[in-house]
């Protein structure tokens, strides 16, 4: 990870002396001009004595003419300037030659899984419909925990659709300093998968300790939990307003697609619930742990909780499916 991603705006660096430097102040005599003021200024004064040795002079100045004024006007000067635009920043931090530099990946695993995937949905066009339901929901799910992340100013580093990365983009910026006010989706690597089991959002971390504002800080884990909370269940929650919404827009049997999205993003929403490792039901309740004690979980339970969730959730997925199928049967319209 580049170094620079630690001086974010707001950063504190630790080795930074807090010196403060002596400043030479210039004498002022009464009732003569000066030296920093241009000649054109008028300016009288008047000196007041206080008690301890202490005088406190009183300046009167009128502005100088306009003609005599303009010949102060600096246009390089940074007072000068006109404010930084995110358009501008922009045009100067990606779209300059030297960081207009896009890289597509392809893996040739994931294309030859990708393009027999494709065939397989072709001769089966009820598995396409599938496929193309589920990889909306996806999209959604993982564009809602993008969302969410960005507007808690985290670095997102890569958002997948799928898995076995088949292609993959992702922008070239030399300059990889973070401002969070300017941070665009080009920051991010965008990766299409194969294989249509899911997909994922990973964000920047770091194990050094939080140094100035949380919330300008790029790393997810310096951020309070709350923010973590949302974060964590904004997939979910994009999921299940997708199917309210669809089911109050569409009747049901109106659209075999509209049907199908809707179907699959009620089971995502609701199989996500699940406290089980790496779904967002476990990153929701050691999340939950944490604003009710006040501390995190020591790294020891967090090992055990991760092992025994994919144990549960392969259980359940692979080895046992039928109780899932009997608990989604219960729950879908």
């Amino acid at each position: 990870m580049d170094d620079n991603i630690y001086t974010w705006p707001g950063y504190d660096d630790p080795e930074k002396d807090d010196e403060i430097e002596d400043i030479e102040v210039p004498k002022v005599v009464n009732d003569e001009p000066s030296s920093m003021v241009g000649e054109g200024n008028k300016k009288s004064s008047k000196t007041f004595k206080m008690g301890g040795g202490i005088s406190v002079t009183y300046h009167d100045e009128e502005p100088a003419p306009a003609a005599e004024q303009e010949q102060w006007y600096d246009p390089e000067h940074p007072l000068s300037q006109p404010s930084y635009s995110s358009s501008q920043y922009s045009d100067d931090h990606f779209l300059s030659p030297k960081n207009n530099e896009r890289t597509v990946t392809f893996n040739t695993v994931g294309v030859v899984l990708f393009i027999a995937l494709i065939a397989y949905c072709v001769l089966n066009p009820h598995y396409l419909l599938f496929y193309f339901a589920l990889a909306i929901n996806v999209l959604l799910h993982e564009l809602g925990h993008y969302t969410a992340g960005r507007l808690f100013k985290c670095k997102i580093d890569e958002v997948s659709l799928f898995f076995v990365p088949a292609v993959t983009f992702k922008e070239n910026v030399v300059d990889s300093s973070y401002d969070p006010e300017y941070y665009s989706w080009r920051d991010t690597k965008w990766t299409l998968g194969a294989l249509p089991f899911g997909g994922f959002t990973t964000f920047m971390t770091s194990t050094m300790p939080l140094l100035g504002d949380p919330k300008m800080s790029p790393f997810v884990n310096h951020k309070p939990a709350f923010a973590r909370l949302i974060i964590n269940g904004a997939g979910i929650l994009v999921n299940f307003f997708t199917f309210l919404i669809l089911f109050i827009a569409f009747p049901t049997g109106s659209s075999i697609l509209i049907d199908e999205i809707m179907n699959i993003a009620l089971v995502l929403s609701i199989i996500n619930l699940l406290p089980f490792y790496p779904l967002d039901g476990s990153s929701i309740l050691i999340t939950i742990y944490e604003i009710v004690t006040g501390h995190k979980p020591s790294s020891g339970f967090m090992n055990v909780f991760k092992i025994a969730g994919a144990a549960l959730m392969i259980y359940l997925f692979w080895i046992n499916p039928s109780i899932l199928n009997r608990l989604l049967a219960m729950i879908l319209p």
